[in-house]
């Protein structure tokens, strides 16, 4: 695994993008906040297992548990923790099998810019992303981040008074 990739991602990153580079193929492009990019060479979908396995997650289990909230099987924002939601946007083209999937952390969003019917930008910290969707598209995904991340909050919140409840519960017998 990458884990310095990861660690670096999470502390100071806010794009993941799929990219096809002459020489190398498909790799993944991070992009930090500084607006810098790096390429590693794996797939972006092979980088976001490694950083969902960082904070004990999976893909599955995620779109399983947050999709239905706001009925969607795919595209489903993740929740890394509750100040860390990564957005998904189709950012390239496809070539065959390859993904087209880019991920944003919803947090570094500074704006969304309509550029056609079907392409926006989606402007982050010194850098700027284009997607193939639609301006409403993009702040129905930001909407849905929000709603996520409101869920996480409440889960966690719910889950720890559980857990103060029962532990006080054991001292008072």
């Amino acid at each position: 695994m990458h884990w310095e990739a990861v660690e670096q991602f999470i502390q100071k990153g806010q794009a993941i993008l799929p990219v096809n580079k002459p020489g190398a193929g498909d790799v993944t492009r991070l992009v930090d906040l500084s607006g810098r990019e790096r390429d590693l060479a794996m797939q972006a979908s092979t980088f976001l297992k490694h950083v969902l396995a960082f904070f004990g997650a999976d893909l599955v289990t995620l779109r399983r548990r947050f999709g239905p909230l706001i009925g969607k099987k795919k595209m489903v924002p993740l929740p890394l923790s509750s100040t860390r939601i990564l957005i998904p946007f189709n950012t390239r083209e496809a070539i065959g099998r390859q993904t087209r999937t880019g991920w944003v952390v919803a947090c570094r969003v500074m704006g969304v810019e309509e550029r056609s019917e079907v392409r926006t930008a989606i402007q982050l910290i010194n850098y700027t992303v284009e997607v193939h969707h639609s301006h409403a598209f993009c702040m129905q995904q930001l909407r849905y981040a929000r709603l996520v991340q409101l869920e996480f909050d409440a889960l966690h919140k719910r889950l720890a008074e559980s857990q103060v409840s029962e532990s006080s519960s054991l001292y008072s017998e």
